[in-house]
């Protein structure tokens, strides 16, 4: 799986590093999920889970009345010293926000996500696990060849976004999801700009437009706000045929719908299927036609984005030329350089 982000590789942990559950463990915790007794279950086959910063695994059962049934299982706890500052200043907030968010803001929605099957705890680590459904026959979107497929993501993109927006003051007064401010944003400009000193003399406008990423935050801040995904890259979006499934949501937040957008349309792919993306997000979340400024808003996420990677890690900053050039035009746009 290619992806354009420096640090991808190696973000993961894999399951090598990580001691899974026994199989008896793992079936007692099924068991208790699906509210079933451990001795109707057989656990057919474990094999590797998606990409994630915590370990995961599929998990095949078959049931006492002959179903089948396909699990993706994450597990946390019990290991610290795999996972170092995970939270990534405010941004991800685990697999217990992660399984709330399933329950209260997902839930009831009619969009294509994986179900919620429900989260088990238990004394030996790993001390939390999160249960979803597993989709059979279903691509991450950042291995597929069709043209058409950023476009699909583009779609489902916008009719969610348009979905949540109307469910906004629910998520706020019930303190569902976080909701993105401007310390928020200025942080990872912030970092960014002490990061990346070593490319200063190479980039100097950079600096510059960290500096002045206050300018531009009104974009993110007064815009059209909604629920988005927050990391809505293509290792998190699988197809199975022209359906959209949407994997972990532990980064979900009010904020602008354009970052989710920015996000899956980041580099690598073909222009004109970025526009074709950007077409049918608008046309889904805004059928008579999007509101001043989405360029504007479209841009300053982009540059969010961009911060959200040179800001996280030092060591990643220092390997992100080609993710540094990519964001020198997207800064001229805003006026910030």
């Amino acid at each position: 799986m290619s992806d354009a982000r420096p640090e991808a590789a190696g973000a993961a942990i894999p399951m090598a590093s990580f001691e899974r559950p026994s199989r008896g463990t793992l079936r007692e915790g099924i068991a208790a999920v699906l509210g079933v007794a451990a001795t109707e279950i057989v656990v057919v086959d474990r094999g590797d889970g998606a990409a994630s910063t915590y370990p995961t695994e599929r998990v095949t059962c078959r049931l006492a009345d002959g179903r089948t049934v396909s699990l993706f299982c994450k597990y946390t706890g019990g290991y610290n010293d795999l996972i170092q500052d995970h939270e990534r200043y405010g941004h991800r907030g685990g697999v217990q926000y992660e399984a709330e968010v399933f329950r209260h803001a997902l839930q009831g929605l009619p969009v294509t996500v994986p179900r919620l099957y429900g989260t088990h705890r238990s004394e030996a680590p790993p001390n939390l696990w999160l249960i979803l459904e597993w989709i059979d026959e279903a691509v991450p979107l950042t291995w597929l060849t069709r043209s058409d497929g950023l476009a699909i993501a583009g779609r489902w993109l916008g009719h969610f976004h348009a979905l949540t927006e109307s469910r906004l003051p629910r998520l706020e007064d019930e303190g569902i999801v976080r909701r993105y401010d401007a310390a928020y944003y200025l942080g990872w400009a912030r970092r960014t700009e002490r990061f990346s000193r070593s490319w200063h003399a190479e980039h100097p406008w950079l600096a510059t437009a960290c500096r002045k990423f206050e300018d531009v935050l009104a974009f993110l801040l007064e815009g059209p706000l909604t629920m988005i995904h927050g990391e809505f890259y293509g290792k998190n979006v699988v197809l199975r045929g022209d359906t959209l499934y949407v994997f972990d949501w532990e980064s979900a937040a009010i904020g602008a719908g354009e970052i989710d957008l920015a996000s899956i349309t980041e580099a690598w792919w073909r222009p004109n299927e970025v526009r074709a993306a950007e077409d049918a997000y608008r046309s889904a979340r805004w059928p008579s036609g999007a509101p001043p400024h989405f360029a504007e808003r479209l841009a300053a996420s982009r540059l969010y984005c961009g911060f959200r990677w040179l800001g996280d890690n030092a060591r990643w900053t220092a390997h992100s030329g080609p993710l540094i050039q990519r964001l020198e035009p997207v800064a001229a746009e805003l006026g910030l350089i």
